[in-house]
């Protein structure tokens, strides 16, 4: 199998060993390509993506889960700001997204395998480490669980200790998977529960303003749901190097509504927790950024009192193969 290698800025990533490169990149797709669903993801078998990237915890003020959910223009500015505060938790490094051979469905779909794996920077090695950054068919369920907790309990059993520790760092979920599949009208999920898709990337078309929604879990909930819209497309520059057409889409995962407690377990009201991202597509090149952000309400219910919080991710192409 031949390998070409895409390198943003024209430098070469030695993390990986990926190859030499030199600066005019010759091997670089033409990025003035028009995007189609069929080039906006290469999905061969071998294809990789490497991004650097940072994942954040900031705290939450709970007044901004009350009510009912912002309007999407509203939450895609929100998400092109970092978050208010000082973050506490935080980590950098790199992480990689790979299509690795076929994986067979719990629930007997066969789809591409997607690897992860983070490259933390440990300080007192001075170096990079390699980190699985987990999967499987439970990445979904880990998602919901984290914001659903009367869902825990229906969890418990297939998740394990997971279900109540809600606190490691887990991989960006919306650019990530498990069993990924290309399809006539777009890019899918799928996950252990059933056979239907569990996850959408993109559907029908890449024209501005497309959306689509997707009910996530319906075995479990009714009130959950993944939406996405085509929000852009234009230029964009990531890691020195500027990429045509790309294709913006925004992300919205809808817990439901929910009741709240304080720290006495008595009621405060309704709220709604929901994770927003946005993900930018070249054609040809596949991703080339990610911004990512779960809002977490406080929840006693686990190991000790869980703050409200945000998480936040930023990921941005360095490098990528693919498989000729």
């Amino acid at each position: 199998m031949k390998l070409r290698i895409i390198l943003a800025g024209g430098a070469c990533v030695a993390l990986l060993a990926f190859a030499a490169c030199d600066d005019d990149c010759p091997t670089c797709p033409d990025t003035a390509l028009s995007p189609t669903m069929a080039n906006i993801w290469p999905h061969a078998d071998g294809n990789a993506w490497t991004y650097e990237g940072t994942y954040a915890e900031y705290p939450l003020d709970p007044d901004l889960l009350m009510g009912p959910l912002p309007a999407l223009a509203d939450l895609r500015d929100a998400l092109l700001a970092p978050p208010a505060g000082v973050p506490g938790d935080s980590a950098a490094g790199m992480y990689r997204l790979a299509l690795d051979g076929q994986v067979l469905t719990e629930s007997g779909v066969q789809a591409q395998r997607v690897t992860q794996t983070f490259y933390l920077a440990w300080p007192a090695l001075k170096a990079q480490r390699p980190v699985d950054a987990g999967g499987g068919g439970d990445r979904l369920l880990h998602l919901i669980v984290r914001g659903r907790p009367d869902l825990r309990a229906a969890l418990a059993d297939r998740l394990g200790p997971a279900a109540k520790e809600l606190t490691n760092i887990v991989a960006p979920f919306f650019l990530g998977g498990y069993a990924f599949a290309y399809e006539d009208s777009g890019y899918f999920g799928y996950g252990d529960l059933d056979t239907a898709h569990s996850w959408v990337y993109l559907e029908d078309s890449l024209a501005v303003g497309t959306e689509f929604s997707l009910r996530l879990v319906p075995m479990l909930a009714d009130d959950i749901w993944l939406h996405g819209r085509i929000w852009s497309r234009g230029d964009r520059s990531v890691g020195g190097r500027t990429y045509r057409n790309v294709v913006e889409c925004m992300y919205l995962v809808d817990l439901g509504e929910q009741w709240g407690t304080d720290e006495d377990g008595d009621p405060t009201g309704p709220y709604r927790a929901y994770f927003t991202a946005l993900t930018w597509y070249a054609p040809g090149v596949g991703p080339i950024s990610g911004r990512e952000r779960h809002l977490l309400a406080r929840d006693d219910s686990v190991q000790g009192p869980q703050a409200s919080l945000v998480i936040d991710y930023v990921m941005d192409l360095v490098g990528a193969t693919q498989a000729d």
